[in-house]
């Protein structure tokens, strides 16, 4: 047997290979005038893979491969027809027409075995090829082939190993020992270079046709043929189509052969030939014009530019040799590189064409002339406002210029408070500590420890397997607490709120610009928590109350000043819950540890995505897109897995719409027309928790309905300011349009989102109202403008709207620019962030405490341009919010904002449970 030869197994009859785990070989079987099925098995471990596999028939003289490929599954499904399964082996039977016989072939050892297994039989079937004269029936019926065909396939299938492998021609004479053998190479070097009249060479021909020979013995050849004991191989037409065709382009691509033409890869790069014993390299095709004259420089470059390029069809690039002749080199290496990642079929099918793209020579021309043409030609600035989007250490910002234009240019600041930041719904980093998620550790490269949910490693993890990545950030739904096989935590510190993922930024330009007038980790702390828990579980897990007040405690000491508290978007909850607490505990803490509190786009009274969150699983963004990206969508994460990670996180149930049914009307439609204001909605969501098995869900929902009606108040702080900024002039969410799913044997999910309605202010099913693109105006402004807001609570309450403006940025940049109000951009806007420093330095105090000094005439030394600043911050509206609250919301103003008491008994705070002494005890000393 020739060993440079595939591992070829000679038998017309039935076969059954034995494959063993944990071993990576290749079997391909070849009958010549029988029918067969062919199988090119690869084995991996561990054996719970689940195996993929596609089967194909090929009739008369040909052959074909068919691909077992091992997949990260389990054997739910099952196996494959003709695969079976036991202990540590696999047992393929190839089905062959013909009588019954089996050669085992056990891993690598293939050609071994093969070669102490040939017995009589195999050679008499060698013989009788071989020996058999043209028009002979086989004892199957089937015409067997002449030794002359014998021969012309032998010296095909040679030439075709030597050529598509990339190497030369091989002078099969050298140490053979047997002259007849070189009699047939001799024979086989004529053939390649000089063809016969009336002779067809080896070439690849569409499916269902034959590669037909014709030409007289060569007696030279059959003798080595018997004398080597080698089975003689027709070659195949067509190569079946094969499930995974990343895989199958480990094979070396076909080389067409003709008289008239020389010989030329489909890649259009010359294969290397034997002819007249002189090799002829590639490359010589280089600068041939469709004549084979040479081309011009100038005519080269432009058929680079502008020729057509062909780009393969990689899910059918293997259907037939004229598709799989397009598969280049390059293309097979990065093939190669991509199967080895552990990623789904499609995503390495849609991962192989954006490389395969990125990598052409085409690709990257037009890519260096955009480039030139942006930084050249483009309009002065469109550079600065891309990388606007990203930057954080702008030359402009306002911690720069602050002690110019507020403070006469003196860096000493009497006044300064401490601050402490609140972050908001998902703007707060979460880190996995523990996992023992079994899909998880499949991942080749994961580590789970300290991994961001939104790190690198999470986000392949998302487009990998996203189930996984729901399953591992979900909550125990009966409990509402953590997993019993995952702990995810909450990070600490700057980092884990300055960007959300690198280059978005969130809470960096406050932090940066509040370091420029001089504050650091001992003037200003992020208290950060687990957002996806509601403030009353985020303490009883994390005890955070105690983390806030001990942080305030400590800033206001270090720095002899009542503290700043800053929160953002959901942070507004969690802000009011401590308040509450902290006063139910200490009489008086808020009036005597914070000076200010600055609401950024605060959610106060709930926002409608909490229950579109908790109902549907979809939220605007999600209801908006097309049908065809909508079912992709549904596909990939499935609104069943959706709506089960929002009703386990218990802090969507904190945000619902609250505290005023005038403020949300209509917040649910039903099917049949039937509005539902917070207090039908919150009960609408109850029955689907309930019904979805989340209990938690279920009690929160009924704790929430107790004070579903109350006013979100604020302890009696008459020396607190409370500053409300937000942004306005942007549509958010404030109702939703429900249907019966029109999948009726989707009992789990009964409702949709209507996308069919539209109106003046309805659009894909989803009502929308001024607000700041995710907070609708009265949740944001309520408390803060109503005569039962927060005004009797503190001692002064100042509203400062943001007219969203995209002014003076370009449409390149990302994030809105300076002057954005956007629900999270408006953390960059640059005049809330100069209030910001106004409150934190305490210009707004002098401003408040002497009027006169209040207003200031500044010119700006660089351009020359004069203008008024005022140091107290003052109200500022451009919404007509004031109308609306008047007009619209009278029966909420009639209610009263009821004052925080005192509790009696708090033994269930164990503040004293560190010291092992019970506060009875305590209190006895």
């Amino acid at each position: 047997m020739d060993v440079r030869a595939p591992n070829i197994i000679v038998n017309p009859e039935k076969f059954e290979l034995v494959l063993h785990a944990n071993e990576d070989c290749t079997f391909e079987l070849t009958n010549v005038g029988y029918e067969a099925i062919i199988y090119r098995v690869r084995t991996t471990a561990p054996l719970r893979y689940y195996l993929k596999h596609s089967k194909g028939v090929v009739k008369g003289n040909s052959s074909a491969k068919i691909t077992i490929f091992l997949n990260q599954k389990t054997f739910a499904e099952g196996l494959p027809v003709g695969v079976r399964y036991t202990k540590d082996t696999f047992r393929v039977e190839c089905a062959v027409l013909g009588e019954q016989d089996v050669i085992e072939a056990h891993g690598a050892n293939l050609a071994n075995l093969i070669q102490k297994k040939k017995d009589a039989n195999a050679s008499s079937v060698v013989q009788k090829y071989i020996s058999g004269s043209a028009g002979e029936k086989s004892s199957s019926g089937r015409k067997s082939m002449t030794a002359e065909q014998m021969e012309q396939n032998t010296l095909n299938e040679k030439r075709r190993r030597n050529v598509s492998g990339g190497q030369l021609a091989m002078k099969d004479t050298k140490g053979s020992g047997n002259k007849v053998a070189r009699a047939a190479s001799s024979a086989a070097g004529s053939a390649a270079s000089s063809p016969r009249k009336g002779q067809v060479r080896y070439r690849r021909t569409l499916q269902g046709q034959r590669a037909e020979t014709d030409g007289k013995s060569s007696e030279g050849v059959v003798a080595a043929t018997q004398a080597r004991r080698v089975a003689p191989v027709v070659q195949s037409a067509a190569l079946m189509h094969i499930e995974t065709s990343i895989d199958a382009m480990h094979r070396p691509p076909p080389v067409e052969v003709s008289p008239s033409n020389p010989r030329v890869s489909a890649a259009r790069r010359y294969a290397p030939s034997v002819v007249g014993g002189q090799h002829h390299h590639r490359g010589q095709h280089k600068g041939l014009s469709a004549s084979g004259q040479p081309k011009s420089r100038w005519m080269r470059l432009r058929s680079f530019m502008f020729g057509r390029e062909e780009f393969v069809d990689f899910d059918n690039a293997f259907a037939s040799p004229t598709d799989s002749a397009k598969v280049t080199d390059s293309q097979r290496r990065t093939a190669r590189m991509i199967e080895r990642l552990p990623l789904p079929s499609w995503m390495k099918h849609n991962l192989f064409d954006v490389v395969d793209f990125l990598t052409r020579r085409r690709v990257h021309l037009v890519v260096l002339i955009l480039a030139v043409l942006m930084f050249v030609i483009a309009p002065e600035g469109v550079m600065e406002d891309v990388a606007g989007s990203f930057t954080v250490d702008e030359d402009a910002r306002p911690g720069l210029t602050f002690f110019k234009k507020y403070n006469r240019g003196d860096t000493y600041l009497p006044r300064r408070h401490p601050v402490v930041i609140m972050p908001g719904f998902i703007t707060g980093a979460l880190e996995v500590w523990e996992t023992s998620l079994p899909c998880a550790r499949q991942k080749s490269f994961f580590s789970g420890f300290r991994q961001r949910m939104f790190g690198p490693q999470m986000i392949y993890l998302i487009l990998s397997d996203p189930q996984c990545w729901l399953d591992m950030f979900s909550m125990n739904k009966k409990t509402g607490m953590d997993r019993d096989d995952t702990k995810v935590r909450a990070d600490s510190g700057f980092a884990s709120v300055d960007y959300f993922v690198p280059g978005y930024w969130v809470w960096a330009k406050v932090l940066i610009n509040l370091a420029d007038i001089g504050y650091d980790p001992q003037s200003m702390a992020v208290v950060t928590y687990d957002w996806r828990l509601s403030p009353g579980k985020a303490h009883e897990r994390d005890g955070f109350f105690y983390q806030v007040r001990n942080s305030l405690r400590f800033l206001c000491q270090k720095n002899r000043k009542r503290a700043v508290v800053i929160s953002h978007s959901y942070g507004a909850t969690v802000a009011l819950a401590f308040f509450r607490w902290a006063e139910q505990r200490e009489s008086g803490f808020m009036d005597r540890h914070v000076a200010y509190y600055v609401n950024v786009g605060g959610v106060a009274m709930g926002v409608g995505k909490a229950a579109s969150a908790l109902l549907l699983g979809d939220a605007r963004d999600t209801l908006n897109i097309q049908w065809a990206a909508r079912k992709m969508f549904d596909t990939f994460i499935s609104q069943e897995a959706r709506y089960g990670l929002s009703r386990s996180w218990s802090c969507l149930v904190s945000m619902l719409p609250r505290g005023c049914e005038e403020a949300w009307p209509g917040l649910t439609v039903l099917p049949n027309g039937t509005a539902l204001g917070t207090r039908g909605t919150a009960e609408l969501i109850r029955g689907e928790c309930q019904r979805s098995g989340h209990e938690d869900c279920v009690r929160q929902i009924d704790s929430f309905l107790e004070t579903i009606d109350d006013l979100p108040s604020l302890p009696q702080a008459p020396n607190t300011t409370v500053a409300c900024l937000y942004g306005v002039g942007l549509p958010a969410e404030a109702g939703y349009y429900l249907m019966w799913n029109p999948d009726e044997a989707n009992i789990e999910t009964p409702y949709v989102g209507n996308s069919s309605v539209f109106n003046n202010n309805t659009s894909h099913g989803v009502r929308m109202s001024d607000g700041d693109d995710t907070v609708p105006l009265m949740s944001l402004a309520y408390m803060c403008r109503a005569v039962n807001g927060w005004r009797r609570n503190v001692g002064r309450v100042v509203t400062r709207e943001f007219n969203h403006s995209v002014s003076g940025a370009s449409s390149l940049n990302l994030r809105g620019g300076k002057l954005s109000a956007k629900h999270v951009d408006i953390l960059g806007n640059y005049e809330m962030l100069e209030i910001i420093l106004k409150i934190a330095s305490g210009i707004d105090e002098e401003g408040v405490e002497k009027p006169e000094n209040d207003e200031f005439n500044y010119t700006n030394a660089d351009t020359g341009e004069t203008s008024t600043l005022q140091r107290r911050v003052h109200d500022r509206i451009y919404s007509d919010v004031d109308f609306i609250i008047r007009s619209n919301l009278r029966s909420c103003l009639r209610k009263k904002n009821k004052p925080i008491k005192p509790i009696e008994s708090y033994e269930d705070d164990d503040e004293f449970a560190w010291s092992g002494t019970s506060k009875s005890s305590w209190q006895q000393r």
